[in-house]
């Protein structure tokens, strides 16, 4: 009876032994899952983080490109003005030269109208010099119009290079959270195992 009752003291400490590391292995378990919880935690943080960056990235962009289509309409202004001083510009042209024609045949005249022809002579001078003032403000208004494009231009570069980031930043995101999902199912898997 003694043998048997040793024999069964012996199988109860095994048991126990086992009961006790089965319950450490629970408690490391435990800490895992713990553990992954914290990393899903911190990994959602930081997707939340970098979507926001995104949305401040697409908005600067969205500034930008109001900024861009607000200088592309003055550079069409300008264009338009262009055409209406080359439109009068032409129209000047045209008077000086029927003003010049009308020179030529009053100095074929009699010298009494010599004088006359004098004046529409001066007349002409001075419209052709009204041409010339025209055609430098032309020149002038041209080169504005070239480097407003220019601006344009490099700031529809610096829109394409931020809509890049913003489509790197959102592909991140996306990624981050892919990895947050596998994360979070391994989790659940390793609580439902626990359970």
């Amino acid at each position: 009876m003694q043998k048997r009752a040793g024999m069964v003291q012996k199988r109860a400490d095994l048991v126990q032994k086992r009961v006790d590391i089965m319950k450490k292995r629970v408690n490391i378990m435990q800490k895992r899952v713990d553990i992954m919880q914290e990393r899903v935690d911190i990994m959602q943080k930081r997707a939340g983080m970098v979507q926001k960056r995104a949305d401040l990235v697409q908005k600067r962009a969205d500034l930008v490109q109001k900024r861009a289509d607000l200088v592309q309409k003055r550079v069409d202004i300008m264009q338009k003005r262009v055409d209406i001083m080359q439109k009068r510009i032409d129209i000047m042209q045209k008077r000086v030269d029927i003003t010049q024609k009308r020179v030529d045949i009053m100095l074929k005249r009699v010298d009494i109208k010599q004088k006359r022809a004098g004046m529409v002579q001066k007349r002409a001078d001075l419209v052709q010099k009204r041409v010339d003032i025209m055609q430098k403000r032309v020149d002038i208004m041209q080169k504005r119009i070239d480097i407003m494009q220019k601006r344009v231009d490099i700031m529809q570069k610096r829109i394409d290079i931020m809509q890049k980031r913003v489509d790197i930043t959102q592909k991140r995101v996306d990624i981050m959270l892919k990895r947050v999902d596998i994360m979070q199912k391994r989790v659940d898997i390793m609580q439902k195992n626990l359970a």
